[in-house]
């Protein structure tokens, strides 16, 4: 009898932990994602929960408490917010300002000029005979580092005129052909002078935009966009035929705020003409770029300089030298070179200096690091509040999980699935914000375009959109990582006596 109680006792499924689960566990089991193996395969390795499954319960999760996931996504929104905005507010002034300096020719363009010799030379000073064009040979021959050289003859106090019309350009340049590029500039009509223009000292000239607009009427002005070559005007009361004209230089602002002043219909200011000044930003700079006139440098010696030298018994003598360095990367070797042929062509004597773009390039730099740094900063306050918020809800919610946590366990869930489980949904949650604050940051830079049209468009990168979505994940990795111990470490004896 004994023996037969005790048979009967030990073939119950409550003696034997082995025994296949009944229907009502097994479906519990299979809701959580934990399938109860067979009795045949229990001693077999179980399989650890796949990051897919993971993803799954953790969306599932969200899902579930919609409000206040969203309402925990609140820091992690603002702060990438305010990341890709200030990013692409300060990429776009960048973009801004560069364009400003590659106006002037860029950094890699430099100017020399003459000074005063050294104290250290100033007995040399009586030999000291400045710029010649044999230094623009010479470069031209012995420094391989530089891809252009060009000589200049800046004449002040130029006035050129028209019938009744005068006008006083911002730069009057003698020069050689190479100028063009060298000053990036661009032809929008006609030709540039050539060699043969300049060996013979024709007077044929290539003026700005602002120099038309001055002597034959700006387009807005005269209901057609006018093309003046072969036309003459007087420089200093000597003709000179027109036979090219560059291109309209403006800046993003500038054509923006001119494209829509079309669109509504606006010719322009009221009132007289008059000239508001270059202010504080980069448009002076388009605007003398327009108002110059090149000529051929031997046109500009012979023909123009006896105003001011009136023996004009030197030789051709440049007030500058431009020149262009062919590679950024050995700019400083490029001006070391340029330097010792010079230093030979002069005698020993430096009676020169060069003028470079490096500090505007360093300013911009500089703008845009401080830019960075603040939006930097505040980005990363809102991040550590949404890090910091998204820890609090975890760590609330493992009490309201914790009956779901020991059924796992006590249903074969390792340690490391309850710990990825939790690691993954926080960071799911995370990147949830992520994804919320890039699409209200392209709605906010949308926005600001369309309330100041003339500004200047902020520009989203790919970079700012791949650092937005690392910070996220980072901010859900670090938030959750507490939250995913804690868990892991529940006893699951323990989590469902808690539970019940």
């Amino acid at each position: 009898m004994r023996a037969t109680s005790a048979r009967s006792l030990s073939d119950s499924p409550l003696a034997q932990p082995w025994a296949a689960p009944g229907p009502a566990l097994t479906r519990l089991g299979e809701r959580f994602g934990q399938r109860c193996p067979p009795p045949e395969t229990r001693a077999a390795p179980r399989p650890g929960l796949t990051l897919w499954a993971a993803l799954l319960s953790g969306g599932r999760e969200l899902w579930t408490h919609k409000l206040r996931s969203l309402l925990t996504l609140t820091g992690v929104i603002c702060g990438v917010v305010s990341l890709v905005t200030t990013l692409a507010i300060a990429r776009g002034n960048e973009r801004a300002m560069l364009e400003a300096l590659r106006a002037i020719g860029g950094v890699q363009k430099v100017d020399v000029y003459e000074t005063d010799v050294p104290s250290y030379q100033s007995h040399l000073a009586q030999q000291a005979v400045g710029l010649t064009i044999r230094d623009v040979e010479a470069l031209e021959r012995s420094a391989p580092l530089l891809e252009s050289v060009a000589a200049e003859l800046r004449l002040p106090d130029i006035v050129v005129s028209r019938q009744t019309q005068h006008f006083i350009p911002w730069s009057f340049l003698g020069t050689t052909p190479n100028a063009l590029a060298l000053n990036n500039h661009q032809l929008a009509h006609g030709r540039m002078f050539n060699e043969l223009d300049d060996e013979t000292a024709r007077s044929v000239c290539v003026i700005g935009t602002a120099v038309r607009d001055a002597l034959f009427g700006a387009p807005q002005e005269v209901g057609a966009d006018l093309v003046p070559l072969g036309q003459i005007i007087l420089v200093n009361q000597q003709p000179f035929t027109v036979i090219g004209m560059f291109a309209h230089y403006e800046s993003e602002r500038d054509r923006r705020r001119r494209e829509l002043a079309g669109q509504r219909g606006d010719l322009g200011e009221a009132g007289p003409t008059r000239r508001r000044g270059s202010g504080r930003n980069e448009r002076h700079i388009f605007d003398n770029k327009n108002a110059t006139i090149y000529v051929p440098l031997r046109t500009a010696w012979m023909k123009l300089r006896p105003v001011y030298d009136p023996t004009h018994c030197r030789p051709l003598q440049p007030t500058s030298i431009s020149l262009r360095v062919r590679d950024l990367a050995h700019f400083d070797q490029g001006l070391q070179q340029a330097k010792n042929v010079l230093m030979q062509t002069h005698r020993g004597i430096e009676d020169f200096y060069f003028f470079t773009e490096e500090n505007w390039q360093a300013r911009v730099a500089e703008a845009t690091q401080n830019a960075r740094l603040t939006g930097g900063v505040l980005a990363a306050i809102s991040l550590i509040i949404g890090a910091i918020v998204i820890a609090n809800i975890m760590l609330a919610s493992l009490n309201e999980r914790i009956r779901e946590i020991g059924l796992r366990q006590a249903l074969g869930a390792s340690r490391t699935d309850i710990f990825r489980q939790i690691l993954v949904e926080g960071t799911a949650l995370a990147l949830a914000g992520g994804l919320l604050g890039l699409l209200a940051a392209v709605a906010v830079i949308h926005a600001f375009t369309l309330l100041d049209p003339t500004s200047i468009p902020p520009l989203l990168t790919q970079e700012a959109v791949a650092l937005a979505l690392a910070a996220s994940g980072a901010v859900g990795i670090l938030a959750s990582l507490y939250p995913a111990l804690k868990a892991a470490r529940l006893s699951p004896v323990r989590a469902l006596r808690a539970a019940s």
